[in-house]
């Protein structure tokens, strides 16, 4: 019997036969689009891998990048635009986009590249995080963000970082000291844009708290150049309050245990001091300085064109900067050294615009040059 030529045969597409070819190219599309694939990709990636285990063991984490023998892990699935919300006693902790996430169901763990991170504050505010890749713990909830990590605060407030970990249940954002921190806040109108930068950084929601926890230096931008830079081992930043307090570790030595605060003219220093960041026009004091005060200034000898500069020393127990009036007022023993005078009393008033200098209940006045 012949065979039928490849001219003779038809095909006939009956609805089973549609429906059959249907659910292979679905099958097919659908292995192609959840494949397991390398935890860092070989092809279409342009970030660069961060080493999460070792940012893992400075937090005393254990790394779930690799396995127990070291090898890198699989994911389960690859996800295209993936799209996440945290969720605690049925809140919502926080909510994450990502480009591309790649998911371990075994170790618990969510890979994300080109992340957006939405933390929801308590007082229903909410801290946006971007970055360049972000690992998140399914059991514990615990969120990590590596690279060009920026966070921006209901406030303003910026900051930049290499890395980030945020921990829903105490509401905490953390970078650990041994990462930079550089930030600014978005200044309304009234106030100054302030600049800071320290190693590591501790953020409480709850608190409305801002630790600078190591080499912390705040500089504010002024009017006509004028500017303030403040020096110290920690800063605690009140956000609620718009007051920053700086202190210096207990386990310095005495002789430099000093915050350093420096202006265009002037130098001061002090064990500790205060700075209010808001509307300047609402507050008397914008800067009040503590403890073992030293200033060296240079003052305005007269007024107008003709006025002439000389240098003025001074030593308190507290210095409140009047930026209103641009007065210093001293308290607790001050003592102004100036063209060769020395002056005392129970609160002296500096002019900082001319020579002028009030004391309240002189103790003593004394001429006689003061060496530096």
């Amino acid at each position: 019997m012949a065979r039928p030529s490849l001219k003779s045969l038809k095909l006939k597409w009956t609805p089973r036969a549609l429906l059959l070819v249907g659910v292979m190219v679905l099958t097919i599309v659908k292995m192609v689009a959840l494949s397991p694939t390398p935890l860092e990709e070989k092809t279409n990636n342009t970030n660069q891998a961060v080493d999460a285990g070792a940012v893992a063991a400075d937090l005393g984490l254990a790394s779930q990048m690799t396995s127990s023998s070291g090898d890198e892990l699989i994911p389960d699935y690859t996800i295209e635009h993936f799209s996440y919300v945290s969720t605690r006693q049925g809140q919502p902790q926080w909510k994450l986009f990502s480009k591309r996430a790649f998911l371990y169901n075994k170790e618990h763990v969510v890979h994300s590249k080109l992340i957006q991170a939405h933390l929801y504050n308590p007082d229903g505010g909410t801290t946006l995080v971007t970055g360049n890749e972000a690992r998140y713990n399914t059991e514990k909830k615990h969120l990590e963000v590596f690279g060009d990590v920026k966070t921006t605060f209901p406030d303003g407030f910026e900051t930049m970082s290499d890395y980030l970990y945020y921990e829903p249940p105490t509401r905490k954002v953390f970078v650990p000291e041994k990462y930079s921190v550089q930030g600014k806040n978005r200044p309304e109108d009234g106030s100054q844009q302030i600049y800071f930068s320290s190693y590591g950084l501790d953020f409480s929601m709850q608190q409305g708290l801002i630790i600078l926890p190591k080499n912390a230096v705040v500089t504010l931008d002024g009017q006509k150049e004028q500017w303030t830079k403040i020096e110290s081992d920690s800063c605690f930043i009140h956000r609620d309050k718009n007051i920053a307090e700086f202190m210096m570790s207990p386990s310095r030595d005495i002789k430099t245990r000093f915050v350093k605060i420096t202006q265009p003219s002037m130098l001061m220093n002090a064990r500790r001091a205060e700075l209010n960041y808001g509307d300047l026009s609402e507050f008397l004091n914008y800067l009040v300085a503590y403890d073992d005060v030293y200033i060296n200034e240079e003052a305005a000898k007269g007024a107008g064109k003709k006025a002439k500069k000389s240098r003025r020393y001074v030593t308190a127990g507290q210095a409140e900067f009047n930026s209103k009036e641009n007065i210093i007022v001293l308290k607790k023993f001050p003592q102004v050294y100036q063209d060769g005078d020395t002056v005392t009393g129970d609160v002296v008033r500096l002019h900082r615009d001319t020579d002028i200098v009030e004391v309240d209940q002189s103790n003593a006045y004394s001429e006689g040059k003061y060496e530096n």
